[in-house]
């Protein structure tokens, strides 16, 4: 098993792509929630039938896989979230964007499930969020995700556990947010296999060039 893993964010993160039909989103400013989508209020748009069935297969089949949750049910979903800093993508700028957030049941407590959802190249965008308190955007968590989850299923299976069961918790920031955006900071990590949680300590630093430098090791 690796002890470290050392990544540079510097690439697309892990993007759940889900068709929706040729548009050019109306825009009031860069991150704003379009106003319109091939002439559909967006308002009505994101209340459609495909729209809504798209939404909650994408975070079922999330939930499914990854989360908490082996039996999950949609409990209810809950009026959009703008977002306070727009995220903005590499090659395309800051799309409208806006936050779905699922509400989860079926395993005893329920929890609420966020959804990075943007729209470009005339199509609607999700990426699950983890639950907790991380700072790290869409992009920069499914770059973690995707490295974490392999050294996560190697423990899991030198455990003896089924292949599949390992599944993400949580991230969550350690101590304040720092006062300079540049700083540095530290989060932990946490899956959970047939053994039980596991925490992994992840290190972050912002570069010069816009991008984080970030370090992930099993504590």
């Amino acid at each position: 098993m690796n002890n470290r893993i050392f990544r540079a964010c510097l690439v697309a993160g892990l993007w759940a792509i889900i068709a929706a039909p040729a548009a050019v989103a109306q825009v009031s400013k860069p991150g704003d929630p379009p106003r319109a989508i091939r002439g559909v209020a967006f308002a009505d748009f994101i209340e459609s039938n495909v729209y809504v069935n798209q939404l909650i297969a994408y975070t079922m089949g999330y939930e499914k896989r990854l989360g908490p949750c082996r039996r999950p049910e949609v409990r209810r979903r809950l009026p959009f979230v703008r977002l306070k800093n727009p995220v903005r993508i590499t090659g395309v700028g800051t799309p409208p964007q806006w936050l779905e957030v699922i509400e989860i049941g079926g395993c005893g407590k329920t929890f609420k499930r966020t959804i990075f959802t943007a729209y470009f190249n005339n199509k609607v965008q999700r990426v699950a969020m983890l639950m907790g308190s991380s700072r790290t955007g869409p992009k920069l968590q499914w770059e973690i995700v995707r490295a974490v989850l392999p050294v996560a299923r190697a423990r899991a299976k030198e455990s003896g556990c089924r292949v599949g069961t390992v599944r993400l918790l949580k991230a969550v920031r350690e101590g304040p947010a720092p006062a300079d955006s540049n700083a540095p900071w530290n989060e932990t990590w946490t899956t959970i296999d047939c053994t039980g949680n596991h925490d992994y300590a992840i290190a972050l630093k912002p570069d010069s060039k816009g991008g984080v430098i970030w370090a992930a090791k099993p504590k």
